[in-house]
């Protein structure tokens, strides 16, 4: 399965953190016993740098 994250808000117009739980929430709702990936679902121009490193950041934490 892939996607789930909304790009549009979580890498404009919010918070690190509140990308960071997003990023969470994905990976507990979708990521049970492996084959979730976490991926934003189109170009993400107009995101914002500090927001594209929490979502990486977070998303390095999420293992199996």
């Amino acid at each position: 399965m892939i996607g789930g994250f909304d790009q549009f808000h979580f890498f404009t117009g919010c918070t690190e953190a509140e990308t960071r739980r997003e990023v969470r929430r994905c990976f507990e709702e979708a990521g049970e016993n492996g084959g979730f990936i976490l991926s934003p679902s189109d170009h993400f121009f107009e995101a914002g740098l500090p927001l594209l490193k929490a979502f990486v950041d977070e998303a390095k934490l999420c293992t199996y």
